[in-house]
């Protein structure tokens, strides 16, 4: 069982990145740096299904 995961951005309704990871932690220190340039950004986070 892999722990990975799939964070996506939006903006408005659009999807402007997707990422994977190997973790939760991994994601989140991305979602830190990535706030300071999209600041108005949505961020979700879950698990990698493929």
């Amino acid at each position: 069982m892999t722990n990975a995961v799939e964070l996506r951005v939006s903006e408005g309704a659009e999807d402007i990145l997707v990422y994977t990871f190997r973790s939760a932690r991994e994601a989140g220190d991305m979602i830190g740096f990535l706030t300071e340039f999209l600041p108005e950004a949505k961020f979700l986070v879950q698990p990698l299904r493929h």
